[in-house]
């Protein structure tokens, strides 16, 4: 019985997905809302990916194949659109993790060398990247870290690295 609940609020999820789609170049950042929540990030087609995930597997999301999963505890707005779409690299994963498969120049933090962020130009280059050929899905939910897990099970984003112990692209993502 448990395992059909799960099931079914994976399904619930997904449908509020579908039916809220931000495209960040054309669509105002203020459609987004300022609550809590779980977003799916997709990308137009598999030719405008880095060459080395052209040839990974991938779940696909209204026909487009999905690359990472996250949340905001906080603000969807402010979590997706600043810091993914217009951010630097030391604000989101995504970016960290796109910027270095496109060989972008990275520059170490004085404070902290584990730390980086990519030169302004390539920062520059990226956010128009991702604004011309991603999308975000998105849903309001109180406890997004609850799905949030059982989706990259179930969908396995390429981009998602941690908690993410599916077999298929486990090579990629260890590299």
């Amino acid at each position: 019985m448990k395992k059909r609940v799960k099931s079914k609020m994976i399904q619930n999820t997904i449908n509020h997905l579908t039916c809220n789609i931000f495209n960040p170049r054309i669509d105002d950042p203020k459609l987004l809302p300022n609550t809590k929540g779980l977003y799916l990030i997709t990308v137009n087609s598999l030719e405008c990916l880095p060459e080395n995930m052209k040839t990974l597997e991938f779940d696909y999301l209204c026909s487009r194949p999905i690359i990472y999963i996250g949340i905001s505890n906080k603000k969807l707005r402010a979590r997706d659109f600043r810091n993914h779409f217009n951010g630097n690299t030391r604000g989101s994963t995504l970016r960290k993790s796109l910027g270095s498969l496109m060989l972008f120049t990275k520059m170490r933090e004085e404070k902290d060398d584990n730390k980086y962020k990519f030169i302004k130009s390539d920062e520059d280059n990226l956010s128009s990247w991702m604004k011309e050929n991603l999308y975000l899905y998105y849903c309001t939910l109180e406890n997004p870290d609850e799905i949030e897990k059982k989706l990259i099970d179930q969908y396995n984003p390429p981009l998602n690295l941690k908690d993410n112990n599916n077999k298929v692209n486990q090579e990629y993502r260890q590299n």
